[in-house]
């Protein structure tokens, strides 16, 4: 970061704090698997261009530095779930097309942004010690490789919030997407079972069986169906017109406890 950002009096005892606080055990997640396969320095493709494996590696260690910051001493139970692989090449695509929309961020919003970061503040305010610590010890980088890593981070902020702003929906649109999301029906079913009606058919001789099924052979190249039928009940109308006595009410309640009673919060 620039010069001026990291001039400031030693504060040992807060490094002391966030070193309780903050270090976990660190481990390289996945570098063996990364390196398996991928000959001639080459990761992948990405919109038919070629992705190195040092670019593949930079971009990985981007999405996991994000992680330990977000999730701190979480981070090494969680891990497991989070797929950096797949993060790395999302980030991957993410900045190739914010490089093909040209987006660019200036130093100074590069600035505002870390200044912002409350991991690097002390009494609200940025701390370059703070800052050159917790980049030295827990990410396990330099300012000039995380501070490119933000920079490519605000890229891709700015890309996406692009996007937001060109997508237009109209609340009628907006309501049927969540109607369509959310809706629910409760519905009755019977079933009426063929084979129990067939003691009831009399076929009185073979011959009217095979003319039958030659002038209708047709219909028995159909696999088995279920024909269904719903009577919608809107619980709305129902209760027009419907007027409860308060002393069946108070009834029903003493009879029926176990509905009316709050399940108690799980313990965590």
């Amino acid at each position: 970061m620039l010069k001026a950002m990291r001039k400031k009096e030693n504060v040992k005892a807060v490094m002391w704090i966030l070193a309780i606080i903050l270090i976990p055990a660190f481990v390289l997640w996945g570098g063996g698997a990364l390196l398996r396969e991928r000959t001639q320095g080459l990761a992948g493709k990405v919109f038919n261009q070629r992705v190195s494996l040092e670019e593949y590696l930079r971009n990985w260690e981007a999405v996991r530095n994000q992680a330990l910051l977000l999730y701190g001493r979480l981070f090494e139970q969680i891990v497991q779930y989070l797929d950096l692989d797949n993060q790395a090449w999302e980030r991957i695509i993410l900045l190739k097309e914010a490089k093909r929309q040209k987006v660019r961020i200036k130093d100074e919003e590069l600035i505002e942004r870390l200044r912002n970061l409350p991991l690097f503040q002390k009494e609200g305010k940025f701390d370059p010690q703070i800052y050159d610590w917790v980049l030295k010890y827990y990410l396990r980088t330099n300012p000039l490789r995380f501070e490119e890593e933000m920079r490519d981070s605000l890229k891709i902020s700015q890309l996406v919030e692009k996007i937001y702003n060109q997508v237009e929906i109209t609340e009628k649109e907006l309501k049927e997407e969540y109607i369509k999301e959310n809706e629910k029906a409760k519905f009755s079913y019977f079933i009426i079972e063929t084979k129990d009606f067939l003691n009831a058919v009399e076929i009185k001789e073979e011959k009217e069986l095979i003319e039958y099924y030659n002038s209708h052979k047709e219909t028995f190249r159909k696999p088995e169906t279920v024909k269904v039928e719903y009577i919608f009940i809107d619980p709305r109308e129902l209760e027009k017109g419907i007027v409860v006595p308060e002393e069946e009410i108070k009834e029903y309640f003493a009879t029926h406890p176990e509905e009316f009673i709050s399940p108690q919060p799980t313990p965590q």
